[in-house]
């Protein structure tokens, strides 16, 4: 896409200086020329790690002529998580809920056989570890007709979720949408996985279908773009849990 083309939505910038202040409640604020940031439901942007404030002022205080808003990844994420994670916390469960209902892992492909080795390979090791860690057995199938899981499973899985924090919360919502997978952003949020086994879990029948077939350039980008918001949305995951 040209710069032409983006039609994300900017402004000019109407500010100097960015500072991160105390909030008296507790955590931190970023300033512009003094003045609180405000989320679009007219809260103040206010969050409890020092690492995310200063990660949120760096992107306003890189800002130019204009305002990419829709670049600041780590100020939009934080406004979800204030106006909209925080109000509507169950909504959210749920919608990660109906992914892990349908998740990527359980549904596998009935051929090619070097396809079907390949999803066992790299899926049946984050069941696995579901399995032994919480007690959490989700059924898989071959091809794409829907299998029920067990409704015991999904509210350990909705437990899980209903214990994190707001900012938490937020990352595993984005990761999914991202993946298709629940269980791969509960994975990379609770267990040992890396981001880099993660999102390969999350595109393996797309990574064999582009080594028989070749790639289409504009999949690519769009995988590329992507990648780019998801490795931000587990560094903003990672910042929100330190404290200074």
């Amino acid at each position: 896409m040209s710069k032409k083309d983006d039609k994300r939505p900017q402004m000019k910038r109407f500010y100097k200086t960015v500072s991160v202040e105390l909030l008296e409640e507790g955590g931190y604020m970023i300033q512009l020329d003094g003045r609180p940031i405000k989320t679009p439901m007219k809260q103040t942007l206010g969050v409890k790690s020092f690492s995310l404030a200063k990660a949120i002022a760096k992107e306003w205080d890189d800002q130019k002529d204009e305002i990419d808003l829709e670049g600041m990844l780590f100020t939009k994420l934080s406004h979800t998580t204030l106006d909209r994670v925080r109000a509507l916390s169950q909504d959210i469960i749920d919608e990660i809920l109906s992914f892990a209902g349908s998740d990527l892992l359980c549904y596998r492909a009935a051929e090619p056989q070097s396809l079907v080795m390949r999803e066992q390979e790299r899926w049946d090791p984050f069941l696995l570890w579901f399995e032994t860690s919480y007690n959490i057995q989700m059924k898989t199938v071959s091809g794409i007709v829907h299998e029920e899981q067990n409704p015991q499973d999904l509210r350990k899985i909705a437990d899980l979720l209903g214990g994190l924090d707001d900012f938490s919360l937020t990352a595993v919502h984005n990761i999914t949408s991202l993946t298709g997978s629940a269980l791969l952003a509960l994975s990379l949020i609770l267990g040992d996985w890396t981001s880099g086994e993660v999102w390969a879990a999350a595109f393996i029948d797309e990574d064999y279908q582009m080594e028989r077939w070749g790639g289409d350039d504009e999949v690519i980008r769009r995988r590329e773009m992507r990648r780019g918001e998801f490795d931000k949305t587990y560094e903003f995951y990672k910042l929100s849990q330190v404290e200074t």
